[in-house]
């Protein structure tokens, strides 16, 4: 019978940490646990059975743990039989919360599936969707058929109800196993410069992948391991559990080469071994080829400036579009991470902000196809006046009091040549914590040297610009 300690992790949750220290805790923490894993910019995951049976219990080692923190950086810690329970409770904990073991299903089982946003990538949509549903907590999902779930929600409704059934997609690596899929180079001259090593490891990394694609799999769990000279080691887990593209693991392996090489003191040589080790893969859908064949030049050259530019502003300051439809025509797109999404196939770029096939159709709200020209963000406080310069107001069945005459932006009179609308909008009236009632209109005002189309919405008897058409 396996030791439940093969399934029970740490997670360790040290907020408002930045690179350089969250790299100084993990190399800490490696000296407690090998074969940890970055889960994100502050969480970092520690497989607990070596650990365990070497300090003597599971208190014993959160002990060692909390000494791994920087100076002036607040660990919490959350102990559990996987990495979903463990997340939780390392939000929960004061300092420190254990699931006791065989006890993550009873636990998250009243967990509102609405708060598995921050935890887990299933969109806002699908989660507000199973609430409506009558499936409010992990214990209703996890308590409903598999293929119900698989039928409705697709590889969303699997993997909810393995989580919440207290699973994990893929158990804590306690060690390293071997494969099919491992590459290892040794260099007679030693590598000493971050963008070196990254060509390296792409060198290594691309036929890995390429062989992975033929067989319809991608890697979701990689080791890569930095061997200096003087046998200095830089060892990261990586892990998605959607799979990674190689962008997104070049990034990844960036940060763990540039926090190493430049910022760890004590290294007195160059590295001279690279090994990558796949340790899980997913199964990835069929690639369609592109219409003319092959990727052309300028997608590679974007794609290398995205990541430039993200080693200097860091991952999650990099974005680019992508369609989440709805109702409001200012959110139809948003700005994701570009490390979170697919930037070397095509036919993922095009469907990332194509238009889905459920994009509402007319509707009394509906103000057609043009879109604006520039979104306003966070939207301007504004001031939509009547020929009194009184407030226009909007009845509650969306009927406007008085007609617009002027807007009031940045101490600054416009007028008003001429309005259409108002056009309501209620959105998740279901919902108590996110729902949203507004109106909206478009104005056509004259500053007296040019004309802006502007479109502006009243919520909660106040109106904002929210943006600006061509």
């Amino acid at each position: 019978m396996k030791n439940h300690y093969s399934y029970r992790v740490a997670i360790v949750r040290a907020v408002g940490i930045d690179a350089r220290q969250l790299n100084a805790l993990a190399q800490e923490i490696t000296a407690i646990a090998p074969l940890i894993e970055i889960v994100d910019d502050e969480h970092v995951l520690v497989p607990m059975r070596g650990p365990t049976r070497y300090f003597g219990g599971e208190k014993a080692v959160a002990e060692q743990l909390f000494s791994c923190a920087p100076e002036h950086v607040v660990l919490t810690i959350g102990i559990a039989d996987g990495r979903l329970a463990g997340l939780i409770a390392a939000r929960m904990a004061q300092p420190l919360f254990v699931v006791p073991a065989g006890e993550t299903a009873e636990f998250l089982a009243n967990i509102d599936v609405r708060h598995l946003e921050q935890f887990v990538d299933v969109s806002a949509n699908t989660l507000s969707l199973l609430f409506r549903l009558g499936l409010s907590t992990c214990g209703k999902v996890a308590a409903t058929s598999k293929q119900l779930l698989a039928d409705r929600f697709g590889p969303d409704g699997n993997m909810l109800h393995t989580l919440c059934g207290g699973a994990d997609l893929h158990p804590a690596l306690t060690e390293k196993i071997p494969t099919l899929y491992y590459a290892e180079s040794d260099y007679e001259e030693p590598l000493v410069a971050v963008e070196t090593v990254l060509a390296s490891v792409q060198q290594l990394i691309a036929p890995l992948m390429e062989k992975l694609q033929g067989e319809h799999l991608a890697m979701c769990r990689v080791v890569v391991t930095l061997t200096t000279e003087h046998d200095d080691i830089s060892e990261r887990v990586w892990y998605s559990a959607a799979g990674f593209h190689e962008r997104g693991l070049l990034e990844r392996v960036r940060w763990q080469v540039t926090t190493w090489l430049e910022e760890s003191s004590g290294l007195t040589a160059g590295v001279h071994n690279i090994a990558v080790n796949v340790q899980n893969t997913v199964p990835i859908g069929h690639e369609q080829p592109r219409l003319w064949g092959g990727r052309s030049e300028s997608d590679a050259a974007a794609r290398m400036a995205i990541a430039r530019v993200a080693g200097v502003v860091g991952q999650d300051h990099v974005r680019v579009p992508e369609w989440r439809g709805g109702r409001d025509i200012t959110r139809e797109y948003e700005l994701v991470p570009a490390h979170r999404v697919d930037l070397v196939r095509h036919d993922a770029t095009v469907h990332r902000v194509t238009p889905g096939v459920l994009r509402p159709a007319l509707w009394s709200g509906d103000m057609g196809q043009h879109a604006p020209m520039l979104n306003i963000f966070p939207p301007e406080k504004i001031e939509v006046l009547n020929c009194h310069h009184m407030a226009v107001e909007v009845s509650g069945r969306h009927h406007v009091r008085s007609e617009p005459q002027y807007i009031r932006r940045h101490e600054q009179l416009f007028s008003v040549r001429t309005w259409h609308g108002p056009w309501p909008v209620e959105e998740r009236w279901w919902d108590p914590l996110r729902q949203r009632r507004v109106v909206r209109m478009q104005c056509l005002v004259d500053d007296g040297e040019q004309e802006h189309g502007w479109l502006v919405m009243l919520e909660h008897r106040t109106w904002w610009l929210v943006a600006v058409y061509s």
